[in-house]
């Protein structure tokens, strides 16, 4: 039963004499990349798992096309959202709390933590990504025009073809129903667009506990096996197997979006009624059917009402096989919190340099004015001395 302190005037004292107050998550939205189905398949390539596979894909359709992946003006925000979660791989999502927690790699409080490569090889991939080619004048991977296009023209041009790439959200779909169904009436061919687990970064072989994974080759044929449901892979360490399982369980980034019932509600019962419907198996099965994001509590509709999965559209079919398509790591589906008392009042951050500032820092047509992944990942390091991480720890309250 939901606790009675969501609807008390006043909240609960907490242990410090604070107020605490109760909320409960209603929808699991996902942001990450999405992907045009039948031309990956009409190009011939896997689905890439890794991020040098990704790149290497990008690049051959690059070749043939001009171009692999399209974005917007409005949309650019989303390119961000692929940097929490693959640092969180390669960190572990233990090993990323813990950074958030001021815990370095001997479990030990200290200003190491920020000597942890996970930043500085994302912002590597990232920085390859948007990468702009001087000699060719214009964007190794991205259309050129995509600066030009509001979200929905974008979003538009995406289902009918452009691109094979795309970064998005899980209420592509709903977003875009009316449009995608008027460009049908019209005779315009409409693609299958898919969600896209976030590839798994590549340098991750090199945190790996046993190093039995020598090259992305082999990283590739594991996560395509965890994928299939493994639990093993011949040559690999179990260490090393659990290790790249936990880190393709990681799905998601932005918190679930929560709701409270306000003191002054008029029907406080019936709201709580209703929240304990929304958790019950039937509340979540009607959620999977009306909404356009998996639903926060863990419930895999695929497995439990196969006729209810089968119903739905295959881009929310890709959204479920996303969000609990690794059943064996079902905690690790979201970053952990980085809203820590270190973050919060210590100011304790991955870099220096906002994180929704990468794409236009690393895609400037004028190179000279780009700061590289190498020196916003030092500049951070050189940034937290001793002194300055032991006044965070004492803004933090430790």
């Amino acid at each position: 039963k939901l606790s009675e302190a969501m609807i008390s005037e006043k909240g609960v004292a907490n242990a410090s004499g604070g107020t605490s107050y109760y909320t409960m998550p209603w929808s699991a939205s996902l942001e990450g990349m999405v992907y045009n189905a039948e031309k990956l398949e009409a190009y011939g390539y896997e689905m890439p798992v890794t991020t040098d596979e990704l790149l290497s894909v990008s690049a051959k359709i690059s070749e043939k096309d001009g171009f692999a992946w399209l974005s917007s003006r409005e949309g650019n925000s989303y390119w961000a959202y692929m940097f929490f979660p693959m640092v969180a791989q390669y960190m572990s999502p233990e090993g990323f709390s813990n950074f958030y927690n001021g815990i370095d790699q001997y479990n030990r409080t200290s200003n190491k933590i920020f000597e942890n490569k996970g930043s500085l090889r994302v912002m590597e991939f990232m920085q390859e990504l948007f990468a702009y080619d001087v000699s060719a004048k214009k964007y190794t991977h991205i259309y050129a025009g995509s600066d030009d296009l509001d979200y929905m023209a974008a979003q538009l041009q995406f289902y009918k073809g452009t691109g094979v790439f795309m970064p998005n959200g899980s209420w592509l779909e709903t977003e875009m129903s009316n449009l995608v169904q008027k460009a049908k009436e019209r005779g315009d061919k409409i693609y299958d667009i898919r969600f896209m687990k976030y590839p798994i970064i590549s340098d991750i072989i090199e945190v790996l506990p046993d190093k039995t994974i020598a090259d992305d080759t082999t990283l590739a044929a594991v996560v395509r096996a965890i994928d299939a449901g493994a639990t093993s892979y011949t040559g690999v360490s179990e260490d090393d197997f659990d290790y790249i399982a936990k880190a393709r369980s990681v799905v998601k980034y932005i918190n679930d979006l929560d709701c409270c019932i306000p003191a002054y509600a008029d029907s406080t019962e019936l709201a709580c009624d209703f929240l304990i419907y929304a958790a019950s198996e039937k509340g979540i099965e009607a959620y999977y059917q009306g909404c356009d994001s998996p639903s926060p509590f863990y419930y895999d509709i695929k497995a439990k009402n196969p006729e209810r999965y089968n119903g739905l559209s295959t881009f929310a079919k890709s959204r479920v096989d996303m969000y609990y398509g690794n059943a064996m790591y079902t905690k690790e589906i979201a970053v952990p919190s980085q809203k820590t008392s270190l973050a919060t009042e210590g100011g304790i951050a991955l870099t220096r340099m906002d994180y929704r500032s990468f794409y236009g820092n690393f895609s400037q047509p004028d190179t000279s004015k780009v700061i590289s992944a190498q020196t916003i990942w030092q500049e951070t390091k050189d940034y937290w001395t001793t002194e300055r991480f032991s006044e965070a720890l004492r803004k933090a309250g430790y």
